[in-house]
């Protein structure tokens, strides 16, 4: 269960650049909600606002790893642009009757992790642009940060500290024990992202 109770609830947050945002972005997930509404992405520092050319057709995607909110955040960014939120978690429950955690017992992890990026590509092709709570192994997937960093998406990276993480994953059972992250995802995470929201 993610740990926000609303957009509103995240504070003023900084970025380092990525090699999607060529400056640094600086920003809080309700400005990015209400920008993206509007067809534009925003900036608070520098206090500017880019318009992205094609916003209104491009999905938006939220990534980061797990417990840090993406479900949160994905369904609040959902409401206020008025789009379907494609959620990676809810949907593989739907589609397979089993959370996360079961299916990686089941099915292995690497099982999963093909599921979680064929969930992230098959909603990237869906014609109505949507909101999608990616699944925190796609940035490990090279087809799926390609597909991420094309016109079609785009792309919030949401970060806490290890313990904040930890700390939610301990009071949610649902959380799968994969092992731990890939070695290097955080900074993938940052690679594909247009914003980094900490």
């Amino acid at each position: 269960m993610a740990a926000v109770a609303s957009v509103d609830a995240l504070s003023t947050t900084t970025t380092s650049s990525t090699s999607r945002a060529s400056s640094a972005a600086y920003t809080t997930a309700p400005i990015v909600a209400c920008s993206f509404q509007a067809g534009m992405t925003a900036a608070t520092v520098p206090m500017a606002v880019w318009n992205i050319r094609g916003m209104t057709s491009r999905h938006l995607v939220v990534v980061g790893p797990m417990a840090v909110g993406k479900s949160t955040v994905g369904e609040a960014l959902a409401g206020r642009s008025g789009r379907p939120v494609r959620d990676s978690d809810a949907d593989l429950t739907e589609a397979e009757g089993l959370s996360g955690r079961h299916y990686a017992r089941a099915r292995g992890v690497e099982a999963l992790h093909r599921w979680e990026a064929d969930h992230l590509r098959r909603s990237l092709r869906a014609t109505m642009p949507s909101v999608i709570a990616a699944a925190a192994s796609v940035v490990d997937d090279p087809g799926c940060r390609e597909d991420l960093a094309g016109d079609g998406a785009f792309v919030i990276a949401l970060t806490a500290p290890p313990e904040v993480l930890a700390a939610r994953m301990d009071d949610d059972d649902q959380r799968r024990d994969t092992g731990g992250p890939a070695p290097g995802r955080s900074g993938r995470f940052r690679e594909v992202a247009d914003v980094v929201v900490d």
